[in-house]
């Protein structure tokens, strides 16, 4: 488990937590530029759990979590 103060947001700052989750969005994630599978990790608002079975992932290797979140606007 990967807490979420570990990870920066666009601008460089550290996050307290994993915005925009839920019903309206999705996440992918990043392992070293590679796209993973959606059954390879699972994510909280303060957590990201990544499923390795048996895998290892080294100090220093770059872990992206891009999050879309679709929001509808009526006018």
């Amino acid at each position: 488990m990967l807490p979420a103060n570990l990870f920066r947001d666009d601008a460089g700052n550290l996050i307290n937590s994993f915005s925009g989750l839920g019903t309206n969005s999705y996440n992918n994630l990043f392992i070293n530029g590679m796209l993973q599978e959606g059954n390879a990790y699972s994510v909280t608002p303060h957590t990201l759990t990544l499923f390795a079975d048996g895998s290892t992932i080294y100090a220093g290797t770059p872990i992206t979590l891009e999050t879309l979140q679709f929001i509808a606007q009526v006018s």
